[in-house]
Order: C-alpha cells, then sequence, then structure tokens
C-alpha cells in the first residue's frame, strides 16, 4: 500500500468519526429551520438527571451551515414548563468567546437545575438578525431527553431524591393536619395543648430534616 493511501485511510476514519458524532448530538436535539437559519435546541447534558446541574443549549447556524456568533442575551430567551409549573424567562449567555477561541461556535446556553423526573418543554423566543422564533419544544424519544430520577445511576446508594423527599413531605404533612385536626376536637384544653405540642414538635423535626437533605445534595451538586 502507497503513502498515500496509508495517509487517505485515517482522515477516512476521521471524518466517518465526526458524521457519527454529529449524528448523535442532533438525535438529542430538536432541529428545526426558520427561514435562513437552522437551530438545534435541547440539553447540554445528557442522559439528564434530576438535582444535577445542566443548561438548555441552543445551536444557531446560517442557511450555508456557518455558526452564527454574534447574538446577544437580549435576543435569546427561554422558558421552562415542567410538572405544571412555568420558569421565569431565562437568558442565553455564548459558549463561543472570540478572543480566546475557547467554546463552541454558534453555542448559547440557559443554565437550569431540573428538579423533578419527567417530560419538560422549552418555549423559545428570539430574533436572529430579524427572523423571529417563538415556538415549543418537549423532551420526548424523537427530540430530547427525559429528566431521569438521578438515584437510578447512584452508587453507593445516597441521599433519597428531591422526588421521594417530596412524596415524604406530602405524607408526613397529612400526618401533621391530621394531629391538628384531632387537637381541634379534644374536649379539654388541656388535650389539645398537649396535641398541639405533640404536632408543631413532629412538624419541626419533619421541617429540619427536609432542610437537611436538601443541603446536602445542593452542597453534593454544587
Amino acid at each position: 500500500m502507497s503513502r498515500r493511501l496509508f495517509g487517505i485511510a485515517p482522515a477516512a476514519v476521521l471524518t466517518s468519526a465526526l458524521a457519527v458524532l454529529t449524528a448523535t448530538l442532533v438525535s438529542a436535539h430538536v432541529v428545526r429551520t426558520f427561514g435562513p437559519y437552522t437551530i438545534a435546541i435541547g440539553w447540554e447534558h445528557e442522559p439528564t438527571y434530576a438535582g444535577e446541574l445542566n443548561a438548555v443549549q441552543l445551536i444557531v447556524k446560517d442557511a450555508a451551515g456557518h455558526p452564527v456568533n454574534d447574538l446577544t442575551s437580549d435576543e435569546l430567551h427561554v422558558q421552562i414548563s415542567a410538572a405544571g409549573l412555568t420558569s421565569s424567562t431565562l437568558s442565553f449567555d455564548p459558549s463561543f468567546d472570540p478572543d480566546t477561541g475557547l467554546g463552541n461556535p454558534g453555542e448559547y446556553d440557559a443554565s437550569v437545575l431540573p428538579t423533578v423526573p419527567g417530560n419538560y418543554t422549552f418555549k423559545l423566543t428570539a430574533s436572529v438578525h430579524g427572523t423571529m422564533i417563538d415556538q415549543s419544544f418537549t423532551s420526548g424519544p424523537t427530540t430530547f431527553d427525559t429528566v431521569h430520577d438521578a438515584t437510578s445511576v447512584e452508587f453507593p446508594p445516597g441521599l433519597p431524591s428531591l422526588t421521594q423527599v417530596n412524596a415524604r413531605v406530602s405524607r408526613d404533612l397529612q400526618r401533621v393536619q391530621s394531629a391538628l385536626a384531632n387537637a381541634d376536637k379534644a374536649s379539654s384544653s388541656a388535650g389539645r395543648a398537649t396535641a398541639l405540642a405533640i404536632a408543631g414538635l413532629v412538624a419541626g423535626v419533619l421541617l429540619g430534616g427536609i432542610a437537611v437533605t436538601i443541603a446536602l445534595r445542593s452542597r453534593r451538586s454544587a
């Protein structure tokens, strides 16, 4: 085999690897065309886990496939919806720094820490050199990753997940409310005072434990 063929083979392998990498990136994002621009939107890090810092990643290219690097945070916004709630409007920051050459050209990120597993919707509002974009995208098998419970990949098993904490809070609050209701039904003032004191103690211990759990998870995620 000639030296030329030896030189071509690695180049072909590299090209194939880059094609696979690009396909993998696109498969984890929604890709849409708006006028002369193409955008890809999804999570910055996948798989995506509840309680782990992440970001909504936006990649913008022109009709020739060149990255668009000159957009500002005033032109790119996103609102995130999940579990029946909608976030405030978040701005995107550019990943690419033209002065140092660091980061990915055409990429913009809006940091967020997803707190519950499930599907998330990104409502993108943007102005790309006069082309207006106002559209929503929801996670799923053909778009971008659904947020997973982090306990599925934790080892050794650690603190309970935020979902488990929320479930326990709901159960224990119901018990506290039941204790308070029983206190209201107490026939004697002494019995009522005792029941209220017990309910207050239970609530204090419960809330203290929740605060410690959340603080530890936040410290570990930082």
